[in-house]
């Protein structure tokens, strides 16, 4: 039972993550129109499919194997981490966070690798006058939504939970 909560179970977390993603994006491709606005909620929500070629803000346009290659070493990286974190609340707060972390990266991950026309984008907030003129997807949204649970995290962590943050050593393993 231990090895089905420390491996299968955040596997499956990450697996649904991407399903969710890829099936969202495959229904995106079969009925939306491209680069054509379908207004859901007038001024607020919109579907806007296009392909992305790039990573947020259009940065790095056409830079797909860089793109690759980056996120391969940011799983890398959120794996190390997902492996050091303490047992206590904060700890899997911080782990869980990892795991949907994980998951939108390899959505796009995904795209990137198996796609030629890049990351398929469909989400598109039209509230507040332009403010936000971003388009996104599922995967988007389960990069950056955990990157702000962590930074409140840790912006509110208690002095004694930040105690309990300490690293794993190889003697304490």
């Amino acid at each position: 039972m231990k090895i089905v909560k420390k491996y299968v179970l955040p596997l499956l977390v990450v697996l649904g993550i991407l399903g969710i993603d890829q099936l969202s994006k495959f229904m995106a491709i079969q009925n939306l129109p491209y680069r054509q606005e379908v207004v859901v909620l007038d001024g607020i929500f919109s579907l806007f499919r296009l392909n992305n070629t790039g990573m947020a803000f259009g940065l790095l346009e056409g830079q797909r194997w860089l793109l690759a290659v980056m996120t391969v070493v940011i799983l890398g990286f959120l794996a190390f981490f997902y492996t050091v974190l303490p047992q206590n609340k904060v700890g899997k707060a911080y782990r869980f966070t990892i795991l949907m972390l994980a998951g939108g990266a390899l959505g796009n991950l995904v795209d990137r690798l198996f796609r030629e026309t890049g990351v398929v984008d469909f989400f598109m907030i039209t509230a507040f006058d332009g403010f936000f003129p971003w388009v996104f997807n599922v995967a988007d949204v389960f990069v950056v939504v955990p990157v702000i649970v962590m930074a409140v995290l840790t912006f509110f962590l208690k002095e004694e939970d930040m105690k309990k943050m300490k690293w794993k050593r190889k003697k304490d393993v």
